[in-house]
């Protein structure tokens, strides 16, 4: 199965040892998590040189190959609940 997994970046990355946890046990249990980004510790780096409309164009991208998302919502996060509803629009369990 190809998962979406979401999680606070921006907001603040205060989760990020859960997100490397949950995407190593996705991952363990024979599934591909196409935004395992989300895990990755220098991804500030990383995002910080794109725009946002790069980061949308990525994530929308992936969100419309998953077969499901997951999201981690203890942080407060526009984008965790922008993807949320993209995903329910597009009938994404």
């Amino acid at each position: 199965m190809k998962v979406f997994f979401s999680g606070s970046i921006r907001g603040g990355r205060e989760m990020l040892s859960v997100y490397q946890h949950l995407c190593s046990f996705i991952v363990s249990k024979g599934h591909e998590v196409l935004s395992e980004h989300v895990a990755d510790a220098q991804l500030e780096k990383v995002e910080y040189s794109m725009t946002e409309q790069e980061i949308f164009a990525r994530d929308i991208a992936l969100l419309e190959h998953s077969s499901c998302l997951i999201a981690e919502v203890s942080l407060p996060s526009t984008g965790v609940g922008y993807e949320i509803c993209s995903a329910v629009q597009r009938h994404i369990p």
